[in-house]
């Protein structure tokens, strides 16, 4: 098993709406395409404001890279890229185990 942070930094603004994109949309897909579970989610109150920071658990490696393909061609992406487009700053992606 190994795990991801994601820290996601949202423009000014939209934090809010960014974050009910992710619980609501994007986050609830991803788990039924492969065997990422997410252990929680959080917003930042101090430091870089509007950061969420979401942490996954998966299987391994291959599972990671093979999802996210997945995620980017179903068509809930295809629908909630343009809002990803307009709230996301940054995104980065860390592997740990």
């Amino acid at each position: 098993m190994i795990f991801m942070k994601a820290e996601i930094v949202a423009r000014h603004g939209h934090a809010g709406e960014l974050l009910e994109l992710l619980t609501t949309r994007l986050f609830p897909l991803i788990e039924t395409l492969g065997s990422w579970r997410l252990q929680g989610c959080f917003l930042q109150q101090t430091g870089q404001l509007g950061t969420i920071v979401a942490l996954w658990s998966m299987d391994d490696h291959t599972d990671f890279a093979a999802t996210l393909d997945k995620m980017r061609a179903h068509p809930v992406y295809a629908d909630v890229s343009p809002v990803l487009a307009r709230c996301v700053e940054s995104e980065t992606l860390v592997l740990m185990e």
